[in-house]
């Protein structure tokens, strides 16, 4: 009920006043992705009496896009469809391009052994191409589905051409409950190919989400449980998220999660990554740090669990190019897997079709 009165009372504004020219003067004109703390930041915003018809031009758009004006059962349709399609260039380092391994020798048992330099992780610049599809079905009021297909290839010059192909989807059923609450369904498909390995996972989650507000502040709160199917085992893991919004220019999100103990198999079983973000010359600056702990696997009869430390901050530079620069440090009980170094990935213009 009280988004379909902000929804009308938005839409009869929008009819009254002519939209003006969106100035970035907050976090969600400058790319904040959170599209409903964004709906829900905007409709306080209206419900405490803010007058700017860019906030209500700004509102309305979202509202329509996730389905709450309905606009295509007035034109007798079933449901309403957009799809798109970008091209986008690749330029990455990457710290293991083949998927090798981290050090070129362990020590077990007080021996020391040498591996084969071509088993070696071999870390360089990637550049490639891709392709990405997108399509939203609205079927009803709050309710609709999203999803993803996205494929690239790239490859090493400098690294006698060593490649690594990425091929992936999402599919979710995002549904409006009531008020301020949903619930979501959705699977996930990631495959990457490299020299030496080969990852293919299988997700699929179910996830609850509640906005409300605490004073000035905006916040979104989400619970998962998912299901995790790799190459040789599946996983059960939970965790929750809380992205807040303190003030019109500064936002943070906090995740925590566990997962299920897989005996024989290393698999994740904590996990944390704290972001926050900010927005410096109208455009958002992400710092996030990361750590997840690893165990349950074994290597020779011994046992190996591992600490992965990762921190990064994302840069816009203008409209079209961002770049991400990080640093990852793996602590392993296995000398083998423990790697640190430096990641950089460039976001490049891209060719819708």
């Amino acid at each position: 009920m009280i988004l379909r009165a902000i929804g009308m009372a938005a839409l009869g504004c929008l009819l009254a006043f002519a939209p003006a020219r969106a100035q970035p003067t907050d976090i969600f004109f400058s790319g904040f992705q959170s599209e409903r703390l964004q709906t829900f930041y905007l409709a306080e915003k209206l419900r405490l009496g803010a007058e700017d018809p860019v906030t209500r031009a700004r509102l309305v758009q979202l509202l329509r896009q996730q389905g709450f004006t309905q606009e295509w059962k007035a034109e007798g349709k079933p449901f309403a469809l957009s799809t798109s399609g970008f091209l986008f260039p690749v330029l990455e380092y990457d710290p293991n391009i083949n998927g090798g391994f981290a050090n070129d020798s362990f020590s077990l048992g007080g021996f020391t052994f040498t591996l084969d330099p071509e088993l070696v992780g071999r870390a360089g610049f990637v550049a490639g191409a891709g392709a990405a599809g997108y399509l939203r079905a609205l079927y009803g009021r709050g309710r609709f589905l999203d999803g993803t297909l996205r494929a690239s290839i790239g490859a090493a010059p400098a690294e006698d051409g060593l490649q690594v192909r990425r091929i992936g989807g999402e599919l979710c059923s995002r549904n409006h409950v009531d008020d301020w609450k949903f619930v979501d369904l959705c699977g996930r498909y990631e495959r990457a190919d490299r020299d030496l390995t080969e990852f293919e996972e299988v997700q699929g989650d179910l996830s609850g989400t509640h906005l409300f507000a605490v004073g000035d502040q905006r916040h979104e709160a989400r619970l998962t449980l998912r299901r995790v199917a790799g190459d040789a085992f599946g996983q059960t893991q939970a965790g929750g998220t809380l992205t807040s919004l303190w003030a019109p220019r500064f936002a943070t999100t906090i995740f925590g999660g566990v997962g299920a103990a897989v005996p024989g198999h290393m698999a994740m079983s904590r996990e944390a990554r704290v972001a926050a973000t900010t927005v410096l010359y109208d455009r958002p600056v992400q710092l996030s740090v990361g750590y997840q702990r690893a165990n349950g696997g074994t290597f020779f009869g011994q046992a190996r669990e591992e600490d992965i430390w990762s921190t990064s901050i994302s840069v816009p530079i203008n409209d079209d190019l961002a770049v991400s620069v990080g640093y990852q440090q793996t602590r392993s009980t296995v000398d083998l897997f423990a790697r640190q170094g430096p990641f950089l990935t460039l976001s490049l213009p891209r060719w819708r079709f």
